[in-house]
């Protein structure tokens, strides 16, 4: 069973130039809200509890990189690490880039592929997050990072506000398939909430 943490930080800045970019870029997507992925992401995940691994990770960062696009300057980038208890764990770090040397992490996902998902397996993913959420906090400048728990097609989202919280605020109870028009509504709205923290 393959775990990944994914990291969402963000590079910003108050240089108006760059926020001017950004918005320009960035208007039709913040304003054209859809009800539903692409017919290319719905294909590629197809509610297939046996989904192959590269298949699996390629459609959730597929998810990430439509919620957090290039358009308004994200980008996505790859890094491991070695847990406490020593597995080795693949990070994807979403930046958003508008000056060197500064950026600052806003969201935590860790994906793990799994059969079973249960409430069980998806608390254990959540007290996961929160313990490497809390660790995160000297990389960024703000009071709340959030969390996203995937297991298979199931997500739920919270925000931990501040490294010493141990109880994260729930903003996306888990629900399972992803793809689903209302699962894209609950993320969409989640994206829009971390979006509007970061500006």
């Amino acid at each position: 069973m393959s775990l990944v943490l994914s990291t969402v930080l963000v590079w910003l800045s108050s240089n108006e130039h760059c926020d001017v970019i950004a918005r320009l870029n960035g208007l039709s997507q913040l304003s054209e809200h859809h009800e539903a992925y692409p017919k290319q992401i719905i294909i590629m995940e197809n509610n297939d509890p046996n989904i192959h691994e590269t298949r699996f990770y390629m459609l959730w960062h597929t998810i990430i990189n439509y919620h957090f696009p290039l358009a308004l300057d994200y980008g996505v980038a790859h890094r491991t690490s070695i847990t406490a208890t020593g597995t080795e764990e693949m990070f994807l770090i979403v930046v958003k880039v508008c000056r060197k040397m500064d950026h600052t992490v806003v969201v935590v996902v860790e994906l793990k592929k799994s059969t079973e998902e249960t409430k069980a397996e998806m608390e254990t993913v959540k007290a996961e997050l929160v313990e490497f959420i809390k660790g995160r906090f000297s990389e960024t400048r703000y009071p709340t990072i959030y969390g996203i728990g995937v297991i298979g097609s199931s997500w739920t989202a919270f925000k931990v506000d501040g490294a010493d919280s141990d109880k994260p605020t729930i903003i996306a109870p888990m629900r399972g398939n992803v793809t689903s028009n209302q699962s894209f509504s609950v993320f969409e709205a989640v994206a829009d909430e971390i979006h509007a923290m970061t500006r």
